[in-house]
């Protein structure tokens, strides 16, 4: 047995490439959580603060007013398959891959206008950010290690927690990514298979989805060659998280969507997420972390503290990033989930044993997020549109025709 801040667990040995590597997660339960991990419960809490206080406005994008126009189409037209909104597009085929997260946006501002879009960002963001942390905690990484992490990768990208249809994948994806760092620490159990619905419901909102069912892909080709058994758990993620990709109502035809945006995307060269991550202030904190996660990775006693899968993990995703802009998000999560541990290796002291106090801070961080969000709902909807100013749609409409560009 063994004694954390939040109690007694039982020593645990992670099916590990190391086994002399020993890892104890915290105890569960929501007092053991309050407990034990006082500083990603800040950090979460910090972010959604800010994120609802502070930069409301800025999270309303160009591609939040297009989620609300496609789901708007979807509500009126149903799925589309032929493109009638734009003078450059008209006329071309429409998959609207992302049609389930436009109608959860659309529908949203029905219910209660662009606050409850940005809440809803919010609220997204706060859940893949809790995710990605509690993955770290349950790998056993200590609660100073998982804030640290965690608050470079918030840092890293600020563009991703923006809303838009990506937003709505985000904790789906470090939802998967937990279940999959958990099979590869204690091996593939029947609750690994909730990646397959996951990754059925991903389908049908962000192009992202490629990348959970090629991780999922990998750990059930990976578990089988280690097993060197035919074992019919790993099996069905390696057959069936490929498949999860067709899972939308375009069946088939979403492959030539994919080939289209992953082979010869035709805005890639104007769209500066599509293009490679050069470097440049923009960029300075992602490879800031991206240093952190290679150096973490050099040194032997933090290297062999990680599976061969998260480091797989974090090569895929870093490569990711650095190829586009718009990767820089799923290495941030996965950095965050994934990274602690090996950080742990540096930073051998434990946590200190408080527990009045650590669930006193995990307590009046949550408290004061749920104010914020209170203060937030009651606020104009002008101040969510600040950075849209409605005279230039007033004279947009105004223009004689053919003069409105």
């Amino acid at each position: 047995m063994s004694t954390t801040a939040a109690g007694t667990v039982p020593d645990v040995t992670p099916t590990r490439e190391r086994a002399d590597v020993r890892v104890a997660a915290p105890a569960g339960g929501l007092r053991g959580v309050l407990e034990s991990s006082p500083f990603p419960i800040l950090l979460v809490s910090l972010v959604g603060i800010l994120l609802l206080t502070a930069f409301g406005p800025a999270l309303v994008v160009g591609d939040t007013w297009l989620m609300l126009m496609a789901g708007r189409e979807v509500v009126d037209h149903g799925l589309p398959e032929t493109e009638t909104l734009t003078v450059l597009g008209s006329g071309a085929t429409w998959t609207d891959q992302q049609w389930l997260a436009h109608l959860v946006a659309y529908g949203t501002h029905a219910l209660a206008g662009i606050r409850a879009v940005v809440v809803l960002d919010v609220l997204l963001v706060v859940a893949a950010l809790a995710l990605a942390l509690g993955a770290a905690r349950a790998a056993g990484a200590t609660s100073r290690s998982t804030f640290l992490v965690g608050l470079l990768a918030v840092l890293a990208g600020p563009w991703g927690w923006t809303m838009r249809a990506q937003a709505t994948a985000l904790p789906l994806f470090a939802g998967v990514l937990w279940l999959l760092l958990d099979a590869a620490h204690y091996g593939v159990r029947r609750r690994t298979l909730l990646v397959l619905p996951a990754l059925a419901v991903w389908a049908n909102l962000h192009g992202s989805v490629l990348l959970g069912a090629a991780l999922t892909t990998v750990l059930g080709v990976y578990e089988l060659v280690r097993a060197r058994r035919l074992d019919w758990l790993p099996l069905a993620l390696a057959v069936l998280a490929p498949l999860s990709v067709l899972a939308t109502p375009y069946g088939w035809d979403v492959v030539a969507y994919y080939e289209l945006m992953l082979v010869d995307a035709p805005f890639a060269e104007i769209l500066r997420e599509w293009q490679w991550s050069s470097p440049g202030g923009t960029t300075a904190l992602f490879y800031g972390l991206a240093a952190v996660t290679v150096a973490l990775v050099a040194i032997g006693r933090c290297r062999r503290r990680l599976t061969v899968f998260e480091l797989l993990v974090l090569g895929v995703t870093l490569a990711g990033a650095v190829q586009a802009v718009r990767g820089v998000i799923w290495f941030a999560l996965a950095a965050a989930a994934v990274l602690p541990v090996a950080l742990d290796g540096l930073l051998t002291r434990p946590d200190p044993e408080a527990p009045r106090v650590n669930r006193v801070i995990s307590l009046v961080a949550l408290a004061a997020l749920a104010v914020a969000l209170v203060l937030t709902l009651v606020r104009p909807a002008s101040w969510f549109t600040s950075e849209w100013p409605e005279r230039r749609v007033v004279a947009v409409r105004a223009a004689p025709p053919g003069r409105a560009g």
